[in-house]
Parts: C-alpha cells; structure tokens; sequence
C-alpha cells in the first residue's frame, strides 16, 4: 500500500509540474514536433536525469532492486514508430493528453478514445502470443 501511495504522490507532482510548465498545451507540443520550441525537451530531460539519480540513490539506500531486461530492438523500434505516429498525428503523448483532459482541454478526449483502443488490441496479441509460446 505504501508503494501504491508513493506512486500516486509521485504522479500527482509530476502532473503539477508538467501543468507548471504548459508542456500540456497543444501548441506547445506542435511547435515542439517541429523544433521550433525545446520546452518539452528540456523538461523530459531534466525529468529523464532526475529519475535516473533517484533511482540509483534508492538502490545505493537499498530501498529497490534493479532488474535490467535485456533489450528487444525490433519491438522498441515498432512502440517508438507507433508513439512518434499517434503524438504526430493527435499532437499529444499518452501522458500529456491525460493531463489535458484534466486542465479542460476537450480535444484530448479523442485523443484518449484512439490511445486506448489500440492498447487493448495489443494486450490481447501479446496474451495470446506469451501463451503460445508457453506450450513451445
């Protein structure tokens, strides 16, 4: 339960901040497609270093384990394609069309309902997949 908590506050912040930072809005995801506009850059790579130095500073404090997956390159190409393809064309992440919804912005509702369909498919191929494999 504490673990589920500190998830939830964690996400709260980061929601708070991505707020702050009016990376939510959708001309700022544009202009940051066609670089014309580092904001969002700027800020998932402060994000990407400050997770990093907090994830190995749990591990130093012996709070967490790490457990590296080796790396699929196929499957991550064909998610990078499908993501550059679904924020290209809808002009919001999954994450930040989230957050817009709940800022009040109502083209991320569609946004949502073309994110989430896709997702169920892919989670019954890749049931399907790992049972078949199973039997092999």
């Amino acid at each position: 339960m504490k673990l589920l908590l500190m998830g939830l506050v964690t996400g709260i912040l980061f929601g708070f901040l991505l707020q702050k930072a009016t990376v939510l809005r959708y001309d700022r995801q544009l202009s940051a497609l066609r670089l014309k506009d580092m904001t969002i850059v700027k800020f998932m790579l402060s994000a990407v270093c400050v997770s990093m130095v907090g994830v190995y500073l749990l591990h130093d404090l012996g709070m967490v384990s790490l457990s590296i997956k080796s790396t699929v390159l196929g499957t991550n190409i064909i998610g990078a394609v499908l993501f550059g393809l679904g924020w290209g064309l809808l002009g919001y992440c999954p994450g930040t069309s989230l957050d817009a919804l709940g800022e009040g912005w109502h083209d991320a509702i569609d946004c949502r309902k073309l994110y989430i369909a896709p997702c169920g498919k892919l989670l019954r191929f890749y049931d399907n997949s790992r049972r078949s494999y199973r039997k092999l």
